[in-house]
Order: structure tokens, then sequence, then C-alpha cells
């Protein structure tokens, strides 16, 4: 991390990377309240998801297994086997199609957003 992954079997390129700015000033598109902060971050892991998997979408309340949020998507059975999930240890940080809440890297008098994005072939 930073870095990409492409990903052939569902046609995706994943970067991850962490953003320029210091932290301070709010994005626009999450919400604080919904950050998920971590201390340290060795590495970020893109998998495909298993089932038991749970996840806290942006703006949600409470965590939801993935296979509910995946089926929202509406997703053929061979496509939902496949699809991707990144993780941070254990936990799930984003999910491909789900809005996702912002990851923060607290440090030493900064904190640097996490940035995830999918790009097609």
């Amino acid at each position: 991390m930073p870095g990409t992954v492409h990903i052939a079997e569902v046609g995706a390129t994943i970067r991850v990377r962490i953003s320029e700015g210091n932290g301070t000033e709010p994005n626009a598109a999450y919400n604080r309240a919904h950050s998920i902060e971590f201390p340290a971050i060795d590495h970020i892991s893109v998998r495909s998801w298993r089932p038991g998997d749970r996840f806290r979408a942006a703006q949600s309340t409470s965590e939801k297994r993935v296979k509910e949020l995946l089926y929202a998507l509406h997703l053929e059975a061979e496509e939902k086997a496949l699809w991707p999930v990144a993780t941070i240890g254990e936990r799930i940080i984003w999910i491909r199609g789900i809005h996702s809440p912002e990851v923060r890297l607290k440090g030493a008098g900064s904190r640097l957003i996490i940035e995830i994005e999918e790009s097609g072939e």
C-alpha cells in the first residue's frame, strides 16, 4: 500500500493510495462519524468475500452481512462468488459497488486518508 492490483476474473483494476492532504479538511463525500480509523497499517489485502463476512457501509447504523449487501446488487452466482473486498487484517474496509466509509490513518500530527478506487480493464 499504496498500490494497484488487476483482477482479470472480474475485469477490474483496484488502486489504493494515501491522500496528500493532512486530513484536517472534511471530505464532503463522507460523514466523519462513519469513518474507520487505524493507528497503523501493514498492508491492505484484496480478496473475494467469504460467507460470514460483515461490513458497515457508509451512512449505515450497523454492520450487515456481505451476502445481504450483495443481494441488492442483483448479481449472478458466478459474479457474486468472485466479488472483491479490501481488508485490513480481518476487517473489511471496501466492497466493490457498495458505498464504503472513509478510512483514516492516525499518526503523529497527521490524519491521512486511504482512498480505494476501481476501474475497468
